[in-house]
């Protein structure tokens, strides 16, 4: 049972799933289908149409701007069938054309008023190709036009059709003293009618059949400046024409005295009678607008009244019977209602600007639906798009074009590509019939097309299709349990034979490993004897190493101390430097190593160094460069700090070439320490050992050298030395040749102190002035033999009778020279390049 539940819970997530991949289109109860593609019109406006009922669609491009050459154009497929041109003192009054067919003949006529010579006319062109003449006029005489700043003040706003054949329009005047009258043309009967001389502004007229009668209410009517008493328009009425204008001339000073500020309710019949006296609304009304409703199944007026007074803005909502007699009332603030339509027979349809909502009222005025609307919108009204006998919403919001059905409860998208958001009241919005289906044409700005508006037969199948896809997932979850409990059977039994198995083969193993165990019990036991044995024995080797080192040290001190040789003086601090840094190294890991931190001077700890390495500098003929400032005080343990600087001097000895140089260098950094480097000259550190050579027993392997193996502890002391002073210490291979020591001690720079005075310049080789003196005769002659020619040498040398120390380090530098064949030093100590 669970199981099954859980099937049906996952088959709906999974229908939803799908339901969201489906386009929403494609289900969609009402759909817009693109006919053609959007055209300029450039400044004109394009209407399509089948004229001739040929099911061929022809283009009606209409240009009524006094700027443009004035003419009707027929096309078919973009060919100019026809061209009806307006004579030459003929206008157009008619912004837009209008299309229908009155006559019943099957050929769709165009609608239109213009003007000529001061006379205002219908005019009727019907379009039959399979005619003798393709264009056919015809002008039905309206009424004088009067002239206002000798331009024709006339328009004509609106033009609508009647169901039985009849066209009902008006001629509104703009600022002269000009009859503002409503005609109705019997296309059939050749039969005009005019209403009375209302004098009112009405932008449009709302048409209804009710019974045998047609109804006509006029639309958004107010009084103008120029507009005269309702009460006086009996008077105007029983005289002629002629008569009319003069008495309008006449009475000039009688116009209404509410100006702008009066607006009517006029219902007529189809006699162009009024059905109930015009009703007048003074006071601060702005507009009146009104639309029929049915109430009890009788056809009444419903009004909405916009005033506003003290900042206050009112709307009223007025329902009036056939009789004039308002019979319900409702009042609304602040909500700038505007008519939209007669939504259905009991329902308007209004858009509230403040909410951005469409409200739909009841005859009972009651408010029975709201749709909000969450961008810009333009209302082009209400048409039956699809032929189904109900109106559709027309709206443009954004950039789409959007068309409601005729609940307001599903709407169709269309984008609007074309459009440049510059609406316009009189856009294009016809409906025409071909293949006895509906199409609206559409024209704005300055571009028009076709599209199509229909019911979509998939919307019938959308929930059918819900119900298979939940079917589907259904069934295919289940499949997948069923096929998964299956498996899961198989894989169980498969299990069963494999645990049966692994347990006979864990027994076996259990056993062996028993047998192992005792076996590994019995090796730990002479394992951790062993040990202690070992333990014992590393013992006795460390204390024997220690004895043994330090019974050294006072042999390596009377060497030092009782022999004049200086080979043999410093192979003697070799030896008690490698002493004691197997000693020290031995004390750092044992942790019994105590620094014993002084002040001293850099520069004083360099003397004691190179005091050490004098020979070894002396043997390859090497220069110490000192490069760092003489005030640098260190913080430091000096007998440790000295064989740190030994240790790194000699290494830097060993591995560099004869005659070059090894330079100190020194420099306080950002965090008040003191970073020293040795740089040498030599072959540098291979790369794969260079993290590896403070390593306890490393040495580097720079085969070919010659030089003995040391026990690769110097560095290992440098380092256990340098972090012990909280310093640190590294190598890197310079860029050209050679390897760079770079190490931290904490220190600073003091004040300067004055130099001490030194007694006498010496020359480079060593020696003063005076003493080159007094060895020039031995100087010349050396200067005369070759250093491998040591016999000569030491016989000039034994020549030389001085106790002057200098004299005899000098001699013994060039002995050591002589013996290591270095004939660079040798040049340099007797002065080859610089002796006369």
């Amino acid at each position: 049972m669970k199981s099954t539940v859980f099937n049906m819970l996952m088959a709906v997530a999974l229908t939803f799933a799908s339901i969201f991949v489906i386009p929403d289109k494609y289900f969609s109860k009402n759909r817009i289908e693109k006919i053609s593609e959007p055209n300029k019109t450039g400044g004109r406006k394009k209407y399509f149409h089948d004229l001739d009922g040929n099911n061929i669609i022809e283009q009606i491009e209409f240009s009524y701007a006094e700027s443009l050459y004035q003419c009707i154009e027929i096309k078919e497929n973009n060919v100019l069938v026809d061209l009806y041109n307006l004579p030459e003192n003929e206008l157009f009054v008619s912004p837009e054309l209008k299309f229908a067919d009155n006559d019943k003949n099957g050929l769709v006529e165009i609608y239109y008023v213009s003007l000529l010579d001061s006379k205002a006319f219908l005019n009727v062109l019907e379009f039959d190709k399979n005619g003798e003449s393709h264009l056919k006029i015809r002008k039905i005489y309206l009424d004088s036009v009067k002239y206002y700043k000798n331009s024709p003040d006339v328009s004509n706003y609106f033009m609508e059709f009647t169901d039985d054949g009849q066209v009902v329009f008006g001629l509104q005047a703009g600022f002269s003293i000009q009859p503002r009258r409503l005609f109705l043309y019997d296309i059939a009967k050749h039969r005009l009618k005019k209403d009375y001389l209302t004098s009112l502004v009405y932008t449009s007229v709302k048409v209804k059949k009710y019974g045998s009668q047609n109804y006509f209410l006029l639309n958004d009517v107010f009084a103008s400046g120029n507009t005269i008493s309702p009460k006086q328009r009996d008077i105007y009425a029983k005289s002629s024409n002629a008569d009319t204008i003069k008495l309008y001339e006449e009475d000039k000073n009688n116009v209404y005295q509410y100006g702008d500020f009066a607006s009517y309710i006029y219902l007529y019949n189809s006699r162009l009678e009024f059905v109930f006296p015009p009703v007048e609304y003074m006071g601060w009304t702005k507009l009146v607008s009104s639309e029929f409703i049915v109430s009890n199944k009788q056809i009444c007026v419903l009004s909405i009244i916009s005033s506003s007074k003290d900042s206050i803005d009112l709307q009223t909502l007025n329902l009036l019977n056939l009789k004039g007699e308002i019979i319900k009332r409702r009042k609304i603030y602040r909500k700038k209602l505007y008519l939209v339509g007669n939504f259905k027979a009991d329902k308007v349809l209004f858009f509230s600007s403040s909410d951005k909502e469409f409200h739909v009222y009841n005859a009972n005025l009651q408010l029975v639906r709201r749709i909000k609307v969450e961008k810009s919108v333009y209302i082009y009204g209400l048409k039956d798009l699809n032929d189904d006998k109900k109106p559709e919403l027309i709206t443009v919001e954004g950039d789409n074009l959007v068309i409601y059905d005729d609940n307001l409860q599903t709407k169709a998208y269309f984008p609007l590509e074309i459009c440049d958001k510059k609406h316009q009241a009189n856009e294009i919005f016809e409906t025409f019939i071909k293949d006895n289906k509906s199409y609206l044409n559409i024209g704005i700005g300055d571009s028009s097309f076709i599209i199509r508006y229909y019911k979509s037969k998939r919307y019938y199948f959308k929930y059918p299709v819900y119900a298979l896809l939940w079917g589907f997932w259904y069934f295919f979850i289940w499949g997948v349990f069923k096929i998964n409990s299956w498996r899961l059977e198989q894989e169980n039994k498969n299990l069963e034979l494999i645990v049966e198995s692994r347990t006979f083969e864990l027994q076996e193993k259990n056993k062996l490993l028993v047998k192992q165990k005792k076996e590994i019990e019995r090796q730990s036991e002479e394992l951790t004897t062993n040990n202690k044995r070992l333990l014992e024995l590393n013992k006795f080797k460390e204390m024997m190493t220690g004895t043994i080192i330090h019974d050294l040290k006072n042999p390596l001190n009377t060497i030092i101390n009782l022999s004049d040789k200086k080979g043999v003086i410093q192979s003697a601090k070799s030896m008690k430097n490698l002493v004691l840094n197997i000693l020290d190294v031995q004390k750092y890991e044992d942790n019994k190593m105590e620094l014993f931190f002084e002040s001293h001077l850099l520069s004083e700890i360099m003397e004691d160094v190179v005091e050490e390495v004098q020979v070894l500098l002396e043997e390859k003929n090497i220069q110490l460069i000192e490069n760092y400032n003489k005030n640098i005080q260190l913080e430091v343990d000096k007998t440790i700090v000295l064989r740190v600087f030994v240790n790194l001097l000699t290494n830097a000895i060993k591995f560099s070439q004869l005659n070059s140089a090894i330079e100190i260098k020194a420099a306080v950094t950002s965090e008040n320490l003191i970073m020293i480097e040795v740089i040498d000259n030599g072959m540098g550190i291979p790369e794969n050992q260079i993290d590896l050579i403070f390593d306890k027993f490393m040495q580097v392997d720079h085969r070919g050298l010659g030089e003995l193996k040391s026990t690769g502890l110097g560095l290992t002391f440098c380092k256990m030395a340098i972090e012990a002073h909280c310093g640190m210490i590294k190598a890197k291979n310079r860029a050209s040749a050679g390897a760079v020591f770079l190490f931290s001690l904490n220190g600073k720079i003091i004040p300067k102190q004055n130099p001490k005075k030194t007694p006498s310049e010496k020359a480079d080789n060593g020696l003063s002035e005076k003493e080159m003196e007094l060895l020039k005769p031995v100087l010349k002659k050396l200067q005369t033999i070759p250093v491998f020619e040591a016999s000569e040498i030491l016989l000039a040398l034994q020549q030389i009778e001085s106790k002057n120390l200098v004299i005899n380090a000098w001699i013994e530098r060039v002995k050591s020279a002589v013996f290591a064949a270095n004939s660079q030093m040798y040049k340099h100590l007797i002065g080859k390049n610089t002796a006369s």
